[in-house]
């Protein structure tokens, strides 16, 4: 019984039936294109036909069809589809080969199933691109892949069609792939690692809501719109480094399982983290998150952040203001000889770990209010240290509770600086502190041992 679809690639609508060969097949193709009629082709021929003679066919398309047709051991390599090409719900058996293929108008794999390993390798999509609900059971590469941006005609057919929305991936390569138009990847599903090392996003990048489940690397990678990682559930390495964010950067209320790799990454607009937490719970992990190098240009977000594993800003650069309220270090942070150059917000923030703010510029306005350091009820906890921090302007450390060792050796106040009802349980070291005006230290409660040696120490109404 005749079974009617699609052709996979070609221009007119075909019936899967017997052909005996490949050239009896192209002859049929081409008078059914020239006619505007169908023709029948058997499934397994059509990857044996001649690119040249395939290429006659496509360029007097209509449009390409393989809707609902099953394929196997498809190769497409270095076609070009001159007009629409439409995949939707096509089962792709085996390894399906796209390499070097360009897609000139329309190109529609919604719904799609790829059984076997995906090669877009330098494919070329210039038109509308939708990828929605596709699913790559192996792996997908999309390595040196470009996808211009979508005209506004285009965008008007497949407007409730976004690239790459809800899709499933077992594995997926875009290294330097090019999206010039806008890439939407949003609630998508990897299953498998995830490189988008050196991808370049000319327009918005809409990752909110997406599932890495395995590596996911966007080393090198360049946003140079928007990029929205709203939500988005990383649960093992995720890796940034040297990314550039040229527009704003949302990875609010996400959730990064294993090491976090933010290391030598600029963001020239603001930096939302708002209410993300970092590292996996349950049993103790030797897992870390780093921005060690990372230059934020923009508004840094991290407030109501947690951070279940280390935590490193060394040598961070902060431009705009930052914000760090009510965000809680489980275990050891590090600021050390970091710059801010604008108001830092650490208000009602905890540091239970080792807290090192070694050599770090305060140029703005620094809040420690009602912060915590030290772990309440612990034996052991980490010390907290200042020294040789400099702070430029108001230094406010009002109701801030220090429950393990802490030093502000050598650090160097150049401005007023506040611990109303501070509150230091261990040793306190102020050794060498220098402190331009008087600091106020009204109503602190010093329980041990506190050192002042060779630091200014007049007109404080503490006790001791």
């Amino acid at each position: 019984m005749r079974k009617t679809a699609y052709s996979p690639y070609f221009a007119t609508k075909i019936s899967f039936m017997t052909v005996s060969s490949t050239s009896e097949c192209f002859e049929a193709l081409l008078r059914s294109v020239s006619r505007g009629e169908k023709c029948d082709l058997p499934a397994h021929s059509v990857t044996k036909l001649d690119k040249n003679k395939l290429n006659r066919i496509l360029a007097a398309a209509p449009h390409t069809s393989g809707k609902n047709a099953l394929l196997r051991g498809s190769n497409f390599q270095n076609v070009i589809f001159t007009s629409e090409a439409i995949f939707s719900g096509t089962v792709f058996e085996d390894e399906t080969n796209f390499t070097g293929a360009t897609f000139e108008s329309i190109t529609n794999f919604n719904k799609a199933i790829f059984k076997g390993t995906a090669k877009f390798t330098r494919a070329k999509f210039t038109s509308a691109t939708s990828f929605y609900r596709t699913e790559f059971i192996h792996k997908a590469i999309f390595f040196q892949a470009t996808f211009d941006e979508i005209p506004v005609s285009s965008k008007a057919v497949l407007q409730d069609l976004p690239s790459f929305h809800r899709k499933i991936f077992d594995g997926a390569t875009f290294r330097r792939a090019i999206f010039k138009g806008e890439a939407n990847f949003a609630k998508a599903v990897f299953n498998g690692g995830a490189n988008f090392d050196k991808t370049t996003f000319k327009k918005t990048a809409d990752f909110q809501e997406i599932a890495f489940n395995k590596l996911a690397t966007f080393s090198g990678a360049t946003f140079q719109h928007v990029a929205i990682f709203h939500r988005a559930d990383i649960k093992n390495l995720a890796v940034f480094s040297r990314a550039f964010f040229g527009g704003g950067a949302r990875f609010d209320e996400s959730a990064f399982g294993d090491e976090t790799n933010f290391k030598k990454v600029t963001f020239e607009g603001d930096a939302n983290f708002n209410k993300a937490t970092f590292g996996l719970t349950g049993p103790t992990f030797d897992s870390w998150s780093s921005f060690h190098n990372t230059v934020f240009r923009g508004m840094a977000h991290f407030n109501n952040v947690i951070f279940r594993d280390k935590a490193y800003f060394d040598n961070t650069q902060f431009t705009s203001k930052a914000c760090f309220e009510d965000t809680k270090f489980e275990e050891s942070v590090c600021f050390d000889k970091s710059n801010f150059a604008s108001k830092a917000d650490f208000k009602n923030s905890i540091f239970e770990g080792k807290t090192d703010f070694n050599k770090t510029k305060f140029k703005g306005e620094t809040h420690f209010n009602e912060a915590i350091f030290g772990l309440t009820g612990a034996t052991l906890g980490g010390r907290t240290s200042f020294m040789m921090a400099v702070f430029y302007t108001h230094a406010i450390f009002d109701g801030v509770r220090i429950l393990e060792e802490i030093d502000f050796d050598k650090a160097i106040f150049k401005d007023t600086a506040s611990f109303v009802k501070a509150n230091f349980e261990r040793n306190a070291s102020f050794r060498k502190t220098k402190f331009a005006k008087d600091p106020d230290f009204d109503g602190v409660n010093f329980d041990r041992k506190t050192n002042m040696r060779q630091g200014n120490r007049h007109n404080w109404n503490a006790k001791f």
